[in-house]
């Protein structure tokens, strides 16, 4: 039968078991503490030292022992603030909180030590934990280097300072639930600062809408929630209109901070809307341009807007100088012929070709447009007669600038001079042989003869022993065609010939 117990020892054994109690929950706790990376210090409800870890001593430079019932006035401790200015007592993490008796998160000062000759720099948080009545019980405060971070960030002063890209670095202000309320701007370089017309002292410390007197907190708030909901950076495009601008920005979080960097680009929006205009200024005249030669002939066409603004407008001009340069020669040749000139050719053969020229710049547009859709089918076809056919349309130009135009070509090991190349016993020889876009083959072919004859007539100027002619070969093989054009003029320069296949180069003005 087991002893009862008295009063006193009962009451004696509690205590025991209290004090077992405690030492047990101090164990767990040290022993957590100790194996937290972060330096941690422990204070009472007045801001003295209690308990701390070994990563918090090291940082600090002192014992467990010397740490033990410091208080916050006390000597031992020396903080500097970024700008090198000692961080008053009320400033103290620990303070703040015994004052508000809410937490302080991720304050950066640095930490002076007499031992070392560079201070060492950290991000602070206390956190006070309550009791029953919401009276301070004890406040946790942890200590992370951030000394590494500060030398790469002062090793990027100078850029940040000389940057022409806008930066500028915000701190999150959230309300008594954590939810993030607006932000206050912790620094910003040169660049934004001329953008917002203000000094840095006029807007240090200040939120978003105090800065610009603006709603900017309702504006970018879905931007700064999604970049720190996602934990990465976020580009995006806005018009800011206090400051009158198109921010290209790219933001990025990092603890309670987050920075955006980026550049205005209204001029580019500018340039963008400039060219549109252009581009439909430049329909416009192409159009009535047309309607001019075609006399009755309505145009069908609208231009399809392609993704890079202009390449479509910039690639008919190209196609079009020449026939527009044939159509004015041959216009020119029709009124003197009317006022009585005489010419080799008559005015209805004239008009004729004029004609033609006008009907192969409309199909031209078609060709453009079929060129970018993807509807467009190939055909087979015959390249002698397509290529004879494009030669009429441009022989009375060459005729009236004296160039000969002659054809040799080389079909079923038959090689053979063509002098009535544009007689039908002729194309009757050739089949329809090759699969593929005519009017592509037209456009460079018409290219060629065109740069031929321009450098023929070149030539031709500084020399009058230059023969005018202009020589096509066709070679038509088993698995292969050729067409070579050779002419009697000025050769390609060594500066060109390496961009002679670029989209849309072009030596003449």
């Amino acid at each position: 039968m087991s002893k009862k117990l008295s009063y006193e020892e009962l009451e004696q054994r509690v205590r025991e078991l209290e004090a077992y109690k405690t030492l047990q929950e101090k164990t767990s706790t040290e022993g957590l503490m100790e194996n937290i990376q972060a330096g941690i210090v422990v204070h009472g409800a007045d801001g003295t030292v209690i308990n701390s870890n070994t990563a918090a001593q090291t940082m600090l430079g002192l014992t467990c022992k010397q740490m033990i019932g410091k208080e916050l006035v006390d000597p031992v401790w020396k903080f500097s603030r970024e700008d090198g200015s000692a961080l008053p007592v009320e400033e103290y993490p620990v303070s703040q909180v015994i004052a508000t008796k809410k937490p302080v998160y991720n304050l950066v000062f640095a930490i002076e030590r007499s031992d070392k000759d560079d201070p060492i720099w950290a991000s602070v948080t206390s956190v006070p934990k309550l009791d029953e009545k919401g009276l301070i019980n004890q406040i946790v405060t942890t200590f992370m280097d951030v000394s590494a971070l500060k030398v790469d960030l002062d090793k990027y002063r100078s850029l940040f300072e000389n940057t022409m890209h806008e930066v500028h670095l915000w701190k999150l202000v959230r309300d008594e639930q954590g939810y993030i309320k607006t932000w206050r701007l912790v620094n910003a370089n040169p660049a934004a600062l001329k953008a917002w017309g203000k000094t840095l002292s006029e807007v240090i410390g200040k939120t978003t809408d105090d800065i610009f007197s603006h709603n900017a907190t309702e504006q970018f708030m879905p931007i700064v929630e999604k970049i720190f909901s996602e934990g990465k950076p976020y580009t995006w495009e806005a018009y800011f209109q206090p400051t009158d601008e198109n921010l290209h920005m790219t933001s990025v979080p990092f603890g309670e901070y987050f920075m955006s960097t980026g550049t205005d680009v209204s001029f580019l929006k500018k340039a963008e809307q400039e060219l549109d205009n252009i581009n439909k200024h430049l329909e416009e005249r192409v159009n009535e341009e047309i309607e001019k030669r075609q006399m009755h002939e309505k145009t069908i066409f609208e231009q399809k807007k392609f993704i890079d603004m202009g390449q479509m407008i910039n690639a008919i001009a190209h196609q079009w100088r020449q026939p527009l340069n044939n159509i004015t020669l041959t216009s020119q040749m029709m009124k003197e012929i009317y006022h009585g000139h005489d010419f080799d050719v008559e005015y209805d053969y004239l008009a004729g070709q004029l004609t033609e020229m006008v009907k192969h710049m409309s199909e031209t547009i078609d060709d453009f447009r079929n060129f970018f859709s993807p509807n467009k089918q190939k055909v087979w076809y015959s390249i002698v007669k397509e290529i004879l056919s494009a030669t009429d349309l441009i022989k009375a130009q060459l005729d009236n600038n004296g160039i000969e135009i002659f054809f040799r070509c080389d079909c079923s090991n038959n090689n053979f001079e063509c002098t009535e190349y544009f007689s039908s016993k002729y194309c009757d020889k050739e089949k329809y042989s090759i699969f593929g876009y005519p009017n592509e083959l037209i456009q460079v072919y018409f290219n060629l003869i065109s740069n031929a004859k321009d450098a023929i007539l070149e030539a031709s100027s500084n020399d009058n022993s230059v023969k005018k002619k202009i020589g096509v070969f066709i070679s038509v093989g088993m698995n292969e065609y050729k067409i070579r054009v050779f002419n009697c003029g000025k050769q390609i320069s060594a500066e060109v010939m390496p961009n002679i296949f670029n989209p849309y180069f072009t030596t003449k003005e």
